[in-house]
């Protein structure tokens, strides 16, 4: 157990001298800190190696856990699984919440003839082809969530839907609403578009996975 333990913190962080932090599990063991402490306590109180092994292994590892929520992440697979976390959750909220209601409100208008509420909104901003434009706006909120929620074509599908999001926030300003939800979501969406596919995304399965292209470069061939 403790040196599962002991490779555990030394795949997060690397052991360095220069870290006291972060002496090897071994060294707490063996009795190299107890050592240095119990020269400190009084002769006459009792010297109990184990109880003070544990308690320095307590110490190492409240300052491992300390060191793992302050220096910054050297996992790239915790990179992968927390960004792929934002994208899926990112691609069921925009559907769900927005893409959805707007596909139906769509659908009811040219079923019944019933008032396309997005529409109306669009025409009181005095853009032009209000229709077109809100069907635009329903395709992409309908279409572009699901593509990033895969992972497929993720940057392509996030600048789109970073554009029509901008939209949304000039549409917020101009009814005075508050357009906090609309800019929370163009900054994850810019977000997701820079950060790109992942390694478990769709596009990983169709071009190959990123971080593996990276870790086993092609090498070079020497001209002579």
């Amino acid at each position: 157990m403790d040196r599962c333990l002991r490779d555990g913190l030394a795949h997060e962080y690397p052991c360095d001298a220069h870290h006291p932090g972060l002496e090897s599990l071994g060294q707490v063991l063996s009795g190299q800190h107890a050592g240095r402490r119990g020269a400190d306590m009084d002769g006459d109180a009792p010297h109990d190696p184990v109880h003070e092994a544990m308690v320095d292994r307590e110490h190492l590892m409240t300052r491992s856990w300390i060191q793992f929520m302050l220096r910054p992440n050297q996992s790239n697979r915790s990179i992968e699984i927390a960004s792929t976390i934002l994208r899926v959750a990112f691609g069921c909220m925009i559907f769900t919440i927005h893409g959805w209601h707007k596909a139906i409100d769509a659908y009811t208008h040219f079923l019944n003839g019933s008032e396309w509420t997005l529409a109306q909104e669009i025409r009181a901003m005095g853009l032009p082809f209000p229709g077109v434009h809100a069907g635009f706006a329903t395709v992409v909120q309908l279409i572009a969530p699901v593509l990033i929620l895969g992972g497929l074509a993720t940057r392509a599908a996030a600048g789109v839907l970073t554009v029509l999001l901008c939209g949304a926030i000039a549409q917020n300003l101009h009814e005075s609403r508050d357009p906090q939800l609309a800019l929370i979501y163009t900054i994850v969406c810019v977000s997701i578009a820079i950060r790109g596919s992942g390694r478990f995304t769709l596009d990983a399965l169709i071009w190959g996975d990123p971080s593996r292209a990276q870790s086993n470069p092609v090498p070079k061939i020497s001209q002579t």
